[in-house]
């Protein structure tokens, strides 16, 4: 019959006696009668229906009658036969056997009976009745656990054993008439209506035999078999009263063990074992009694062991505390830091800690049968000695009481083998700690008996420094680090100018690397000054060097074409200067023969090599100039260049190209120079070039290169700088890209980067704008020279010719006023070309000095995370830039005077707020005014304005209120042409300089015949 929920109802709990699965506990809904009592009206409830009988059940019964329906025959039938789908009566039938039951079956019962009967305590349980009546008993759950005693009492002939139950400190009378072992994994019983379960977790088992018997009987002749077997593990666990035999519980003091443990393959372990007498636990088991049996005469004793388990704690807590870790159960090692293995870390830590280890009596035990690892101090003692260009390095390694040579390791660091066999036969683990710290020393030390160390890897001997090392090799390595010195070299007073702090830094290091024979490399940011400091240095060489001075010829040469020319006095060089063609052939001088014979008093000289692009022979020539124009400077260039180079004796610094050194290496290599210098060393980068090995076959005493970017695409590019400065500082090429090109561009590995940063640390100095900027002025302006490629220089000369004619004619004819504008269009026609002959020609397909000038700057500005303003009053000159910029996917701005005002603005924040816009090319005249451009700090002007003002209105773009970094401005001249000729102009006529500040008119109206002839004539 249904229970309806319309009518009272209660949810209640039976305990049911399956014919072939036993106990089992059901949820039933009884209705009530008017009276408040149960009726026979019930009904099984299930997960589907108790949604119906909502009313009368809470989230416990839920849970129950979830858990319980996992109870009910056809899900058990259908969990346990899988095959097919089959009835509850038919598996009964035919598959359900004892053995399934016992090993499978009432296993999951329990399991989920005993976890029900705890959920069970508030709610209504019974025992099922007669027809089926699911309230007939009621049944209590106990609300603590029951204790359990098992007693044993031995006489002559036998041993009886039996159990006692206790509850609130009453005796349990339990027998198969008033008891039922419902589980028992977790053990239940069922007694006089009454749940019971039981401390220490007594298995149920162990008291059902006592529902139908008093006690059992041990004979005589098996008690000794029984005491082993059952008795010992019952008083390891259990309470346990004896008579007749001692039980004696014992504390004993224990003896922690490490056993080293190499069955991992990828790691060595250590595991944690405790000793107490011929007892050992490992640290994991949670046994935490045991039981030994001994007999003496006819008695036996029961020798009850407690382990400390507080002292076991503090064990294994004074290992955790150096480093080991808990892997699993008792197996501890050691990991890095990413949790990454390392194989021998283990042994290595026995070996550090192993004092502490005897302090705290532990005892290390290895398994005899397999190698038999060295346990002990591992201690490695170094003197160095220092003699004139490199260190001898004496290294001993302790094992114990056996000494190894540390060069006997060598192959065992660099071929990372950690075990090295001892004279007895142990294997020694060379420390990890040593790989990292050593290896370095050894890779770059010289083969021998020893270890030898050339002096510029002294670094490599500053690492192996500790506190006990003598005052001697402190002080001699200290003498080898730039940042130790406080003494500089002064300054020559033929230098003209003055170095900022960082500038003269740079001076003293330039004679601190001279003074140990080390080559380095000037490495500071763009437009920081390594032309100015590089001269201040060579200008004061030039002093030092003029010692004994000499009488010596005076060489007559001839002026030709692309000769060079050596003068005598500055007299005739300042004539000849006078004679020079504006707009002849670069390089030619016309002027009348010397005498045959001249003698004159000449200086003793160090000659200086400085190797550098083509378009920075005039930058530092003029350079040269102004801030040492007591240096004799020589220009070896040209295609007609004088071979015979024993003249360069009687010059301070020699001047050439990369190109020229290809082509001449076979006779430059035979000359001795003081100094070889290469500027924008990049351009070696290369090892295998021609190049490259051209300025690696010069011979010098001393050597640097400058360069703002020695690291252009890979850290390749650095192999081949240092190995011209300093050759073998970074091993061979193949070694470099296998010890740091694959591990660290490849693997990232940091360690090899830092090895990388140690060793060349000493010779690159590198500052940035931003770590000077207090040295720095706020706005710094260099014009910077660029040479015509030699097609350019072609179309400029014809164009040149032409107009020359035309104008001379035009003026003789009408005069200059009624020439101006056959004057400006001449000169806008040549100052394009100066810029690109793109400009005057569409179909042009070569290079300009220029333009290629220009881009090299731009690209090492954007690597070092400038961001750059590049001017130009020609639109179309825009336009070649931002194709170049659109080839190479380079983001960008720009405007010019099409531009309406909301355009403009889009761009300007585009450029102030996008870290990825790093050019903005802007025409001169429309970015002239209201822009506001603080993010940049490069201003490249390309083609200079006649009217200064309208410069100065364009740079001062990004030089205005909120610009917190300095400025750099870059004016861009084309050597040999117009507008070279303005800017001499302007530093000749002071005068008209101011004029220029008006208008293009205004500065033609000021021209005299004269100087319109020195432009065009």
């Amino acid at each position: 019959m249904k229970v309806v929920n319309t009518q009272p109802f209660e949810l209640v709990y039976t305990l049911v006696d399956h014919p072939h699965l036993g106990l089992l506990i059901e949820p039933h809904v009884v209705q009530i009668n008017t009276l408040g009592n149960y009726t026979l009206t019930h009904q099984k409830v299930f997960n589907t229906t108790i949604d119906y009988y909502e009313k009368g059940v809470d989230d416990t019964d839920r849970k129950l009658v979830n858990l319980l329906g996992e109870l009910d025959q056809e899900v058990i039938v259908k969990k346990f036969h899988t095959q097919a789908t089959i009835r509850p009566a038919e598996f009964f039938k035919k598959h359900f056997t004892e053995e399934l039951n016992k090993s499978f079956i009432r296993p999951y019962i329990e399991k989920r009976i005993a976890e029900a009967i705890e959920m069970l305590r508030g709610k209504k349980l019974f025992i099922l009745g007669k027809e089926g009546n699911p309230t007939s008993k009621v049944v209590k759950v106990a609300t603590q656990k029951a204790s359990v005693l098992f007693h044993f009492r031995r006489d002559d002939d036998k041993v009886r054993y039996f159990p006692t139950i206790k509850y609130n400190n009453e005796r349990v009378e339990f027998s198969q008439r008033d008891g039922i072992m419902v589980t028992t994994r977790p053990a239940w019983m069922l007694v006089n209506g009454m749940l019971y379960n039981f401390e220490k977790n007594v298995d149920g088992n162990k008291l059902l035999p006592f529902l139908s018997k008093r006690f059992i009987m041990i004979p005589k002749a098996t008690e000794a078999k029984y005491f082993e077997k059952f008795v010992v593990p019952l008083v390891e666990k259990f309470d346990v009263h004896a008579v007749g035999f001692d039980i004696k519980t014992e504390s004993l003091v224990g003896i922690p063990v490490l056993k080293i443990d190499d069955g991992w393959g990828d790691e060595v372990r250590l595991n944690l074992y405790f000793r107490y007498n011929k007892q050992e636990f490992p640290y994991h088991a949670t046994k935490r009694i045991s039981v030994i049996l001994e007999k003496e005469g006819d008695n036996y004793i029961f020798k009850r062991l407690k382990r400390p388990k507080e002292w076991e704690e503090h064990q294994k807590l004074l290992i955790a505390s150096k480093g080991l870790k808990l892997i699993e159960g008792c197996s501890f090692t050691v990991r890095r830091p990413d949790g990454s293995k390392s194989p021998y870390a283990a042994i290595q830590w026995l070996n550090e800690y192993s004092k502490l280890l005897k302090d705290n009596k532990f005892i290390i035990e290895q398994d005899t049968h397999n190698s038999k690892y060295f346990i002990g101090q591992s201690t490695l003692s170094i003197q160095v000695n220092e003699y004139k260009d490199w260190f001898d390095v004496m290294a001993v390694v302790k094992f114990g009481t056996y000494e190894v040579q540390f060069i006997q390791l060598r192959s065992y660091i660099l071929q990372g083998k950690r075990e090295y066999i001892l004279p007895n036969g142990e294997i020694a683990i060379i420390p990890e700690e040593w790989f990292e710290k050593y290896s370095s020393l050894l890779e770059f030390s010289e083969s021998g008996d020893g270890i030898r160390i050339r002096k510029h890897h002294w670094k490599l001997i500053d690492e192996l420094q500790s506190p006990a090392d003598s005052k001697e090799l402190k002080d001699k390595l200290s003498k080898l680090d730039f940042k130790h010195l406080h003494e500089g070299e002064p300054l020559s007073e033929g230098f003209k100018g003055e170095l900022r702090p960082y500038q003269r830094e740079g001076y003293n290091w330039f004679y601190f690397l001279q003074k140990n024979r080390f080559g380095g490399c000037l490495a500071d940011d763009m437009g920081l000054g390594k032309t100015v400091q590089t001269l201040a240095m060579l200008q004061r060489e030039a002093d030092l060097a003029d010692q004994n001075p000499v009488l010596e010829e005076a060489i007559q040469t001839e002026a030709a074409q692309g000769q060079a020319l050596l003068f005598d006095d500055g007299a005739k060089k300042a004539a000849a200067l006078n004679q020079l063609d504006l707009f002849g052939n670069a390089g030619t001088i016309e002027m009348p023969s010397l005498p045959p014979k001249v003698v004159s008093y000449q200086k003793n000289r160090h000659t200086n090599l400085i190797i550098l692009p083509t378009s920075l022979i005039y930058n530092w020539q003029s350079e040269a100039e102004n801030f040492a124009p007591g240096l004799k400077v020589f220009i070896y260039t040209g295609t007609y260049r004088n071979r015979e180079i024993a003249y360069f004796r009687h010059y301070d610094l020699i001047i050439t190209t990369y190109g020229v050194v290809r082509l001449d290496i076979d006779i430059l290599k035979d000359f001795n120079f003081h100094y070889v210098i290469l500027d924008e060393s990049q351009f070696i980068k290369n090892p295998a070039s021609q190049t490259a090995r051209a300025v690696n076959s010069l011979q010098a005493r001393n050597k640097l290169v400058l360069t703002g970017t020695p690291v252009e695409n890979s850290i390749t590019d650095l192999w081949s700088q240092m190995n011209f400065l300093n050759p073998g500082l970074l091993g061979n090429f193949t070694f470099f890209s296998e010890k740091f090109v694959i591990p660290i561009e490849k693997n990232g590995n940091e360690l090899q980067r830092n090895r990388l940063q140690k060793i060349i640390d000493p010779f690159i100095l590198r500052r940035t704008k931003e770590q000077v900027a207090k040295d720095l002025p706020e706005k710094y302006e260099q014009v910077y020279y660029c040479e015509m490629t030699e097609e350019q220089e072609q179309i400029y000369e014809a164009t040149k010719a032409k107009y020359r004619n035309q104008i001379l004619k035009s003026v003789t004819e009408f005069g200059l006023n009624k020439s101006k504008l056959q004057i400006l269009k001449g000169l806008m026609m040549l100052r394009q070309i100066a810029n690109h002959p793109l400009l005057v020609n569409d179909e042009y397909l070569g290079h300009s000095g220029k333009f290629d000038e220009i881009i090299r700057k731009l690209e090492i500005a954007l690597a070092e995370n400038h961001k750059v303003l590049i001017f130009s009053q020609f639109v179309k000159q825009l336009h070649i830039f931002k194709k170049y910029l659109d080839d190479k996917s380079v983001p960008y701005c720009y405007i010019d005077g099409t531009y309406s005002a909301k355009q403009r603005q889009a761009e300007v924040n585009k450029f102030q707020k996008e870290k990825s816009a790093g050019v903005f090319l802007i025409s001169l005249r429309a970015g002239g005014v209201g822009l506001n451009l603080t993010e940049a700090d490069y201003v490249f002007i390309v083609d200079p304005w006649w009217n200064p003002a309208v410069e100065r209105q364009a740079t001062d773009r990004s030089y205005r209120i909120g610009q917190t970094k300095n400025v750099f401005n870059y004016k861009f001249i084309t050597r040999g042409t117009v507008e070279e000729k303005i800017l001499t102009l302007q530093k000749r006529k002071l005068e008209l300089a101011q004029t220029l500040i008006n208008t293009d008119n205004t500065f033609l109206s000021t021209l005299s015949v004269e100087e319109l002839e020195n432009i065009f004539v």
